[in-house]
């Protein structure tokens, strides 16, 4: 999967219906993580209005800040 082809910050809670993805780069280690799958700390907004996610990376185990990303995916449509 391609993930730098489709890259941008996203605010939570714009999906409007649609099967998304959230997910955060970690600066820690190197890998994407789901949003579902790290432990969340805090959440503030960036200067353009995006998420910035506060959390424990599950491999370092450091805690990490990262703009939260979103991916929309189709299921068979």
């Amino acid at each position: 999967m391609d993930w730098n082809a489709w890259l941008k910050p996203t605010a939570l809670g714009v999906d409007k219906g649609e099967s998304m993805i959230h997910f955060v780069i970690c600066s820690s280690c190197s890998d994407k993580h789901k949003v579902d799958d790290v432990e969340f700390l805090n959440i503030e907004e960036g200067l353009r209005g995006e998420d910035v996610m506060t959390y424990k990376c599950p491999v370092t185990d450091e805690c990490v800040q990262s703009f939260v990303y979103r991916k929309q995916f189709y299921n068979g449509n």
